[in-house]
């Protein structure tokens, strides 16, 4: 795994490939537009990370080593930041069983459970180290609890390498393998948490293994290759026909596979990250839209930033962590926010209090659909859907 802060690039080169590099993005779109705010701090700094949104908040923990590892937190706790107190809490700490150490890389939430694929280091001073290459772990959002939740019949961290892993459903998918070794099958895993029961899938086209980007968005998961000297590559694994499609290259697609559930109203999202061919931090916030084919450059970020964990939730996406390159590098503990529609804006928009509606009951049935379609999307609650068509059914909008 890269890591910018050790890479031993000469500053002079750099500035000179990312300015060239500058100057291949001006022939792609850019729309101006996103809010990125902070929105809290987290219990200590701790660069590469894993982070999930929950409804009401942020988990987040482990760590890339006891070097990154900065003022009170230790690489393996796990805390909760909570929206409403904008406060961080204890979930496990360093002392705590399991002991996790390295790259939580693949998190993803079904129902009340935040499922991370990572590997187990329960350090033994007389045994050193011990990788677990298949064990799943669980964080219970009800409990707060994290543990093992099974040990898979399958390898998914090979050779040191994590596979990408996404929900789809109920369904967990994972995609194993290395680009460039023929000697490791690399093909796709469906794990039911609920059965406990895996089924083999389609083999992984060449370019697909390890160190991917991966979004789930519908019944497809989205998934990008992770090069180093040329560009990366977008593929599509359609989950009900169980195959892959080539979709697009693309200098805008980052090798940085620290995010999860960046996805919003069905557009994938990228947040810095590290550029492949000129190996420099990125400060773009990247848009892909599946019913175009098309990348984006939305915005930017005042600064190139690399490790950093992007989780979504509503119509925002929230950066935890990560490596602000600068000069020189500084870990951030940063929470923050990038928001990329407003539902309710959205919802007053479609149906203006202005617009001209028949009578009350058609701008209730406006708001109403909207309200369900952003519900399906997973911009709002089911909570803020009710809630919203309730303020709507007690308005006076459209009574004549």
């Amino acid at each position: 795994m890269a890591e910018y802060s050790r890479k031993d690039t000469k500053i002079f080169l750099a500035l000179v490939l990312l300015s060239l590099f500058s100057l291949s993005l001006l022939s792609v779109p850019f729309v101006q537009g996103v809010t990125v705010s902070t929105v809290g701090t987290m219990a200590g700094t701790r660069g590469w990370l894993f982070s999930q949104s929950a409804p009401l908040g942020i988990y987040y923990g482990f760590g890339y080593g006891d070097n990154w590892c900065g003022g009170t937190a230790r690489c393996s706790d796990l805390y909760y930041f909570d929206f409403a107190t904008e406060s961080n809490s204890l979930i496990k700490s360093d002392t705590s069983t399991p002991l996790v150490w390295g790259d939580s890389l693949y998190s993803t939430i079904i129902g009340d459970k935040i499922f991370i694929a990572d590997f187990y280091n329960p350090f033994d001073p007389s045994k050193g180290a011990s990788v677990d290459a298949n064990g799943l772990y669980a964080i219970d959002t009800k409990t707060n609890s994290f543990y093992l939740y099974d040990r898979l019949p399958f390898d998914f961290f090979v050779d040191y390498w994590p596979s990408p892993m996404a929900a789809v459903g109920t369904d967990l998918y994972f995609f194993v393998g290395i680009p460039g070794r023929p000697d490791i099958a690399s093909r796709g895993y469906r794990y039911n948490p609920a059965t406990k029961e895996t089924t083999i899938l389609a083999e992984l086209p060449k370019e697909l293994g390890s160190g991917g980007i991966v979004y789930a968005a519908g019944s497809n998961i989205y998934i990008t290759t992770y090069n180093w000297g040329s560009e990366n590559s977008l593929y599509v694994y359609d989950t009900l026909k169980d195959g892959f499609t080539y979709l697009a290259t693309s200098p805008l697609i980052p090798s940085n596979n620290y995010r999860s559930n960046s996805v919003i109203n069905g557009k994938l999202y990228f947040v810095g990250g590290e550029e492949p061919v000129y190996d420099t931090a990125l400060n773009t916030i990247v848009e892909y839209d599946p019913s175009t084919n098309q990348f984006s450059v939305i915005d930017s970020l005042s600064y190139g930033l690399a490790g950093a964990s992007t989780t979504s939730l509503g119509g925002s996406l929230y950066v935890v962590g990560g490596e602000k390159v600068q000069s020189p590098g500084v870990i951030t503990d940063s929470i923050i926010k990038i928001e990329i529609l407003n539902p309710i804006s959205e919802i007053e928009k479609s149906c203006p209090a202005n617009g001209s509606y028949k009578n009350h009951g058609k701008y209730v049935s406006c708001v109403s659909k909207k309200a369900e379609e952003f519900f399906n999307s997973g911009l709002i609650t089911e909570q803020q859907k009710n809630e919203i068509v309730s303020k709507a059914a007690k308005s006076n909008i459209g009574k004549k």
